[in-house]
């Protein structure tokens, strides 16, 4: 059993990596956010092999090696896309239950996915482009309501792809919003908030994108895209290439660098 849960951009580069690992009773789970995973995974590792796979925990990463359970739940789902029944994935999923591990092998894996999508879609994209935790935003009631609108837009695509939610998800989300902790913020905003990539081009990129295809409007998806794209490939990184070339342009010319807020960094010519 091999749990995969790179971030999204490293997918094909940690699929080949996991390649010698692969056997006939192997099977990868795949964790990732967005909804494309497995079918990038499966050119490189076999349809055998790939189950596609949620988990709802809000982590974050203290330092190296050491991981913080922020959230209040830390939940697995996984399965065929086909349905087919699968005696070893099955044998593994027991195994893990027994270590009381939260796990549930289902069925409808894409729903799954898919529904994880809607409310990822919507944390993200909101707790990132306002730089606010989730407690903040549900108690104002622009942002709520921005919240909701990104959701819906992902269901309005994701109904246009195929996906059938239930007349009562709705209230499954407003239940999950709920009961977030109130300092949560989703894993996009904390990567912004460290000044590391973010994964937007395959969240609020991938709403905007299949809602081209289908003709289904994302305009709130698309405000967060063009309002985090600045940032979508690190900011530091950025911010240290754009100093690099202030300097290549006329050596002869110095900066001074100091350190500002937690989302800047002032420079300043001397």
């Amino acid at each position: 059993m091999v749990l995969f849960a790179v971030k999204l951009w490293d997918t094909e580069t940690a699929g080949e990596q996991t390649r010698p690992l692969v056997g006939s009773n192997t099977r990868v789970i795949t964790l990732q956010n967005g909804v494309d995973s497995i079918e990038r995974l499966v050119p490189i590792l076999g349809d055998n092999a790939v189950i596609g796979g949620t988990t709802y925990v809000v982590v974050t990463i203290a330092r190296p090696g050491v991981i913080r359970h922020t959230g209040t739940v830390a939940r697995i789902r996984c399965g065929r896309l086909d349905r087919r029944p699968d005696a070893v994935l099955t044998g593994y999923v027991e195994q893990i239950k027994a270590a009381n591990i939260d796990i549930t092998l289902t069925d409808h894996i894409l729903l799954d996915i898919w529904k994880k999508f809607v409310l990822l879609s919507g944390t993200s994209g909101i707790t990132a482009s306002t730089r606010q935790p989730i407690g903040v935003i549900r108690d104002d009631e622009d942002m709520r309501a921005f919240l909701y609108k990104l959701m819906q837009e992902t269901i309005d695509v994701g109904r246009a792809a195929g996906v059938e939610f239930s007349p009562d998800f709705q209230a499954e989300l407003d239940r999950s919003v709920a009961g977030f902790h109130p300092m949560m913020k989703a894993s996009m905003a904390n990567d912004l908030d460290a000044g590391n990539r973010l994964e937007l081009d395959w969240l609020a990129g991938r709403i905007v994108a299949l809602g081209r295809k289908y003709g289904i409007p994302t305009p709130a998806q698309e405000a967060v895209y063009a309002i985090l794209k600045p940032y979508r490939m690190g900011r530091l990184k950025r911010t240290s290439a754009g100093l690099n070339e202030m300097s290549a342009s006329d050596p002869n010319r110095t900066f001074n660098v100091s350190a500002g807020t937690a989302e800047s960094i002032r420079i300043s010519e001397i």
